[in-house]
């Protein structure tokens, strides 16, 4: 396949440019003995530069193709990503992940819709416990040190408050994200319209 990133093909180029341009140089300044001075020049150094003159189009054409090959894994890897976050943002079901005090650290557009906030009203601004009755904060104190250590929790039933005061009876399924010394991180929490 062609390149199509513009600076591996300025790479690529690069070499090739040098290369003509060094030969015209010499053309210019030995006339008819040029190819004599480029097989024999006189110092050793400049049969070593000539080598690597020589060997420039060969090194920037695989520059060229190394830096083209990353453009088009990052081009895939970003598209991977937005196919991803569209997936997760119009998901069937609502996702909310809180970190290890309970603030709410990350949600889904269906999660806002369910529950009637904005991104900006929720995120690192509440407590997951702002959402529950009085009875599924005993449930949540009781469960969630519990599921910190765990790492999971299935089919747990809450009646999370909406922000027009409504109630919406939910049911979450979650796992744990930690760190590499085994740190809670956050929850990545299913939450379905019971």
């Amino acid at each position: 396949k062609p390149m199509k990133s513009r600076l591996a093909i300025a790479i690529t180029l690069s070499g090739w440019i040098l290369l003509v341009a060094y030969l015209f140089y010499d053309y210019v300044i030995y006339g008819d003995q040029t190819i004599r001075h480029i097989f024999q020049p006189p110092h050793r150094y400049e049969l070593f530069f000539h080598i690597l003159i020589a060997l420039a189009p060969f090194i920037s054409t695989a520059m060229g193709y190394l830096v083209n090959e990353r453009t088009k894994l990052l081009k895939k890897t970003k598209a991977s990503e937005e196919k991803y976050r569209d997936f997760y943002h119009n998901a069937p079901d609502g996702y909310h992940s809180i970190d290890a005090i309970g603030t709410i650290v990350e949600v889904n557009d269906t999660w806002l819709k369910m529950l009637g906030y904005e991104r900006d009203e929720v995120i690192g601004r509440m407590k997951i416990t702002e959402l529950h009755t009085d009875e599924g904060l005993k449930t949540f104190e009781k469960i969630f040190p519990e599921f910190k250590r765990e790492g999971h929790i299935e089919n747990i039933e809450y009646d999370f408050k909406r922000k027009d005061g409504s109630l919406l009876p939910v049911l979450i399924n979650a796992t744990a994200a930690y760190d590499e010394k085994g740190n809670f991180l956050k929850s990545l929490s299913i939450v379905r319209d019971n």
